[in-house]
């Protein structure tokens, strides 16, 4: 029932986005709001950021595994939320994710990437871009290995900097859902 009706939301996403994007004539040249300032509030003026800048940013975050947990935390807004399938409740702000990232980094090893194109469109203040995923894994302690795939939804958002910089592109949250069942494999002790 649970795969049932996670394919089901993430049919009903990929047709909201693609009914969107359609109707919106693209994404190029696309305008977003600005989200909240850092210390809270919301910006007035209306301004552009680029597609790209906001794929760069999509693609830090499947660097989960290699950059440092902090800056990966660094990634989201101060009180972004990434909510997963395996974390009841999900994880908030920058210091719980940096402990889902240390949590996350068990001695094992990884695979963690973007798995497709990205589909973009603009929600609100925000973008948003859904992202195929492939993500394995070799547990070392357990002899084993798992793959899963699925997709993250990020919703990014231009924040402008409490120091008057220029506004700068952030998470503002990620849910991520897997969209078939988990492949978990054990090796023969004799090989």
């Amino acid at each position: 029932l649970k795969a049932v009706l996670m394919r089901v939301v993430v049919a009903v996403v990929l047709v909201v986005c693609v009914v969107v994007l359609c109707g919106s004539g693209g994404v190029e040249g696309s305008g977003l709001y600005h989200g909240h300032k850092e210390g809270g509030g919301v910006g007035a003026n209306p301004t552009n950021f680029s597609i790209p800048d906001a794929l760069n940013l999509t693609s830090k975050f499947f660097d989960l595994f290699i950059t440092p947990c902090a800056d990966w935390a660094k990634l989201f807004v101060q009180d972004g939320v990434f909510y997963h399938p395996l974390v009841p409740g999900a994880v908030h702000g920058r210091a719980e994710l940096a402990q889902f990232c240390e949590n996350a980094r068990n001695g094992s090893i990884y695979l963690f990437r973007q798995d497709g194109p990205a589909r973009i469109t603009v929600s609100g203040p925000y973008l948003q871009v859904l992202v195929p995923y492939v993500y394995a894994t070799v547990v070392l302690s357990a002899k084993g290995e798992f793959v899963n795939s699925g997709w993250e939804n990020l919703f990014i958002e231009q924040v402008q900097e409490a120091d008057g910089a220029d506004p700068k592109l952030y998470i503002h949250s990620v849910t991520e859902f897997f969209n078939r069942s988990e492949q978990p494999f054990t090796f023969d002790p004799n090989h």
